[in-house]
């Protein structure tokens, strides 16, 4: 009984993965635009990838460098991982909602003048966001985003584009 449940299981598992597994494709994403905090502001950027499950599910991977936005002028990186989840509302323009977490990095040392603190922290957060892609080509998305980050104690605004391979 037991194998003729696994097998039924495992029929179904691969029938749905054949289905989803149809329409993945993989992408490479860049990003540039402004990031806000309670101490300062400064430019951002990301660079990053993916898969595309369907026109409705991706998982994101990147790497982002907030800037020296925090107090002193530290700088700020992180390691982000999350779906962006959403739909199209017309032939060329996609909405989605991003949630997600990252790792937080805080390392640099800070000049007081008479002496100095070297600052090592690190981190981990949930961010969430909406964003809209919109299509250029078939393998080409221009994209703008609205993040916040680490509680909302941080936001940042980008645009930038994605190529699917």
């Amino acid at each position: 009984m037991k194998f003729i449940k696994k097998s039924l299981l495992s029929a179904v598992i691969l029938s749905t993965c054949s289905v989803s597994f149809a329409e993945t494709r993989g992408f490479m994403s860049f990003d540039l635009g402004f990031g806000d905090s309670d101490f300062d502001n400064d430019i951002v950027f990301d660079i990053g990838g993916g898969i595309q499950f369907n026109e409705h599910v991706e998982f994101e991977l990147a790497y982002n460098r907030y800037g020296d936005i925090a107090p002193f002028g530290i700088s700020v990186t992180s390691i982000s991982y999350g779906l962006n989840l959403g739909g199209k509302v017309s032939e060329n323009t996609r909405l989605y909602g991003i949630i997600g977490a990252e790792r937080l990095e805080a390392d640099d040392t800070v000049d007081l003048g008479i002496f100095s603190i070297s600052v090592d922290e690190s981190a981990t957060e949930a961010y969430f966001g909406v964003g809209a892609n919109f299509t250029q080509s078939e393998n080409v998305d221009l994209r703008t985003r609205f993040i916040s980050h680490d509680s909302g104690e941080f936001w940042s605004l980008t645009g930038g584009f994605v190529v699917y391979f």
